[in-house]
């Protein structure tokens, strides 16, 4: 089953630093907060809690494992898929931004060179070209 379909049934709730937030806030959230709630610190909290109560996050379902460390297991994984895909989102923002500037450089030395192209012109040439576009 989906994870988040599997969340939603489980009517899941995750510790922010102002109460608690659904899966579907989650993805409202900043990856990181100097005073509000995070994806960061969602994760931080499911990682502590995890810790306590002795499950592993790498190991599989084992015969011993419960039920609440179970659904820290799959808190754990949508809270990792999420930030996977912000940070896949703020890498093709960087991506984006940066092949912009590329663009508008290539643009304005296009620029550049047509104009020292008609500048190159003979007077001649200028005054066909200015017939032509009267």
């Amino acid at each position: 089953m989906n994870i988040f379909a599997q969340g939603l049934i489980e009517h899941l709730r995750f510790k922010v630093s102002n109460g608690t937030a659904t899966i579907e806030q989650l993805f409202d959230l900043p990856l990181t907060s100097a005073n509000g709630p995070s994806l960061v610190g969602a994760i931080t909290v499911v990682h502590d809690e995890l810790e306590t109560t002795g499950g592993n996050r790498f190991l599989k379902k084992t015969a011993t494992s419960s039920k609440a460390t179970d659904t820290l297991k799959l808190k754990m994984e949508i809270l990792e898929f999420i930030i996977d895909l912000r940070e896949t989102e703020k890498l093709d923002r960087a991506t984006k931004a940066k092949n912009k500037a590329l663009l508008n450089k290539l643009v304005d030395i296009q620029a550049q060179k047509d104009d020292e192209a008609l500048l190159n012109l003979t007077d001649a040439e200028r005054a066909e070209m200015i017939a032509k576009l009267k």
